[in-house]
Order: structure tokens, then C-alpha cells, then sequence
């Protein structure tokens, strides 16, 4: 294993009540969110070295860490994590360099097994885990799609059914989308997986929440059938404000092929736009897509744009 390199900064984590470099962090070989997958996360992203809609990101955490049934340690509240991604990012935005923004990592889990190492206790027995790290944004991820749109292609893989484990928690129990991306990757090089549930409905990407505008309407899937995106939502609001109508109900593919255009929004790079889907050549950059850019980076004074191309 390569030893930290001494002469440059090694960011800084928050796990389990201390502060500690990065290459300390670490889940337990018996810890459930390893042997389960029992993880909830959130991420949140700044602008400009700050936190963007940090209030929402912490209040869906603390709700799907209460739906899943996974503690957070004693006196946890959504203030005192505030405080610790603010000052997370305080301690690691200088390491990141110029020019640079933040992702911060929120991830919650149930803690050690006792039985997986011969040791006593059972799943939920142990002190619960929780780690705040942070990375750079990943500019060169996203940069083609502000350079020529993403193109989304349909996979084999399904939405994990609601009634195994509901879709509106965000987990790190992510194998659909491994299995997704690779499929994607093989029908078409750089493109982005689009997954459907077991009634043929479009519902999201592993990084972004899908839009279908037709018209004066801005089509959404049903909250109920995805990942409710913080992003979405504030979303939402800007179409209402652009006088735009919202809709929210099932999205098959026919809707997408005759689209006017299709939406992605997510927290790392805000709103961008389909330009092909399933290999056929959608409106790219779209009238309201470019309205609504515009209106983002007016709110987090960033040229989005810029931003992200010069990464190329």
C-alpha cells in the first residue's frame, strides 16, 4: 500500500466524533454498511467556497437515516452537522487548489457487526458510524455535457422495486447502477444510463433526476417512482417562475423521443440537457434549458459553463 506523500496536505475527515487526515478514514471490515450495504449519504456542493442549499441536503439526511432505521451518535443534530461541513470544507477547499469547488460527503451506518470478527454483538449492536469527508468536484465528469449534451441510452437493469427498498432513500447500495453503467457503456460509449422500472417507466440516472419538456409543461416522473433530487426541486420552482407548467407522472420512452427537450439536474453540476437519446438527436441546447442555466448561475454567481469547459 503507498504511504501519504508527506509533502502535500492530506485533507481532513470527521469520523466519529474526531477530526482525522484521510487516509486514517475508514469502514471496519465488520461494519454493516460494508457487509450490508446499510448506508444512508447525501452530498452537498459549494459555490463560490460555499455550501449550496445545505439546509434542505441535511434535512433529507436526517429523514432517510430515520426511515432506514440507522442511528446517528448521541447529540447529532442538523445544526452541529452543519457546522462540521462548514468547517470541513474551511479545513479542505485551501487543499483543493485554485479555481476549485468542494463535494461534501455525508454517510451514516448502523456500525460494527460483533460476529463478523468473533467478537460479541449483532447488526445494530455497535456504536453507529459517521463520516463527513469531502473531494474536489469532478469537473472532467461532467464537462461534455456542457460542451455537447448527455446522451442517455435505455439498460437492462430496473429501478429496485419500491416495496424492497424505497427509492426515495438515498443509499450507498448501488449495485443496479454498477450494473446499468456497464450496459450503457457497451450499447454506447460515454453515454449515460437512463433506468426503467418494472412498468416500462422512465425513472433517473445514478447522478441526476430527468426532466421531459413538452410544450409549455415540464414533465417530471413521480416523485413516488424516484430519487426526490434537492436539485429537482429547486428546479421546479424556477420552470413555475418562467411561467412554465410542472406535471408530475409517468415518463415512458415515446414521451423522450418527441420530447422538445430532456432535463438532467443534480447537485454536482446543477441543470444540463439531453442532446440524444437512445441514438436519436434531441434539441440541444434547448430554449428553456438555456433559461434555466442561466437562471442557476445568476443564483450561485458561476458561469456553470465556463466553469466546467475549462476542465477541457
Amino acid at each position: 500500500m503507498s504511504e501519504p506523500n508527506p509533502n502535500k496536505p492530506e485533507p481532513w475527515v470527521f469520523q466519529n466524533q474526531k477530526w482525522i487526515p484521510s487516509s486514517q478514514a475508514h469502514l471496519a471490515l465488520n461494519d454493516a454498511g460494508f457487509i450490508q450495504g446499510a448506508t444512508i449519504t447525501d452530498m452537498i456542493r459549494t459555490f463560490q467556497g460555499k455550501p449550496f442549499l445545505l439546509e434542505e441536503h441535511l434535512g433529507r439526511f436526517f429523514l432517510n437515516c430515520q426511515r432506514a432505521g440507522i442511528p446517528l451518535p448521541k447529540g447529532t443534530t442538523p445544526q452541529t452537522l452543519g457546522d462540521i461541513a462548514h468547517e470541513a470544507i474551511r479545513r479542505n477547499l485551501p487543499l483543493a487548489g485554485a479555481n476549485h469547488e468542494l463535494a461534501v460527503v455525508l454517510l451514516a451506518t448502523p456500525g460494527p457487526v460483533g460476529f463478523y470478527l468473533g467478537e460479541p454483538g449483532g447488526f445494530g449492536d455497535g456504536e453507529p458510524t459517521l463520516i463527513i469527508h469531502t473531494f474536489p468536484v469532478p469537473r472532467g465528469r461532467y464537462a461534455g455535457w456542457f460542451e455537447s449534451g448527455a446522451k442517455l441510452r435505455l439498460v437492462e437493469t430496473q429501478q429496485v422495486p419500491g416495496s424492497s427498498v424505497p427509492v426515495g432513500l438515498k443509499t450507498r447500495s448501488r449495485m443496479h447502477w454498477w450494473l446499468a453503467d456497464r450496459q450503457a457503456k457497451v450499447i454506447e460509449p460515454g453515454s449515460v444510463a437512463l433506468i426503467q422500472n418494472r412498468e416500462g417507466q422512465i425513472t433517473e440516472t445514478a447522478s441526476a433526476n430527468v426532466l421531459v419538456l413538452k410544450g409549455d409543461t415540464c414533465k417530471s416522473p413521480p416523485i413516488a417512482c424516484i430519487l426526490p433530487g434537492v436539485t429537482l426541486c429547486h428546479i421546479h420552482q424556477m420552470v413555475l417562475r418562467l411561467g412554465l407548467k410542472w406535471e408530475e407522472g409517468p415518463v415512458f420512452p415515446h414521451e423522450a423521443v418527441h420530447a422538445d427537450e430532456v432535463l438532467l439536474t443534480g447537485t454536482l453540476f446543477g441543470v444540463a440537457g439531453a442532446s440524444s437519446f437512445e441514438g436519436k438527436e434531441l434539441p440541444w441546447p434547448g430554449p428553456v434549458y438555456k433559461k434555466l442555466l442561466k437562471m442557476w448561475e445568476t443564483e450561485v454567481g458561476v458561469n456553470l459553463s465556463d466553469w466546467f469547459l475549462e476542465y477541457r
